[in-house]
């Protein structure tokens, strides 16, 4: 900051490694998540994402093989792969089993601030985060706020991240 004394705010791109492992584990919000955190139609729109994808009849790795590629997803797939992404983050991170990644940002008190679709289109990211990827937010004037949420169990997010989680 002593180089930039200007620059109030820093934004990161950063990748979401297990997400997909999560998903194709079920997508458990986890016990960590404190109840008032979990809208009434937040499992409704899980559950609606995970039978958009329809994973149970073909493995994330056999869709790979067989050439799933962002650019050729539907969007319903797309609307079902961001949702899910808020959701590993924006809820389920918190957790032991939480993205090593978020927990980092979060923990440093930055803010969970957009999804961005087909961000990482190498193997690994088609793999692990289906080309998703991640801004978090640092703003130098809530970073101390945030950082103790997030101690606290809370993750702070942007309200286009909350929207969607359960759109």
């Amino acid at each position: 900051h002593a180089e930039f004394p200007g620059i109030k705010t820093f934004v990161t791109l950063s990748p979401i490694p297990g997400f997909m492992d999560w998903v194709a584990a079920g997508a458990h919000l986890g016990e960590g998540v404190p109840g008032e955190r979990l809208k009434p139609n937040l499992k409704l729109a899980r559950d609606a994402a995970l039978a958009v994808l329809k994973l149970e009849s073909q493995s994330w790795s056999e869709r790979l093989t067989g050439g799933w590629h962002p650019d050729l997803a539907s969007e319903e797939e797309k609307a079902a792969l961001l949702s899910l992404a808020s959701m590993y983050l924006g809820l389920a991170s918190t957790g032991r089993d939480g993205n090593p990644v978020a927990k980092f940002h979060l923990g440093n008190g930055a803010k969970l601030h957009l999804v961005n679709w087909a961000g990482d289109l190498s193997r690994k990211g088609l793999r692990q985060s289906a080309g998703l990827m991640v801004n978090y937010l640092y703003d130098l004037g809530s970073v101390e706020d945030n950082h103790e949420r997030f101690a606290n169990g809370e993750i702070v997010y942007s309200r286009a991240v909350g929207r969607l989680m359960a759109p």
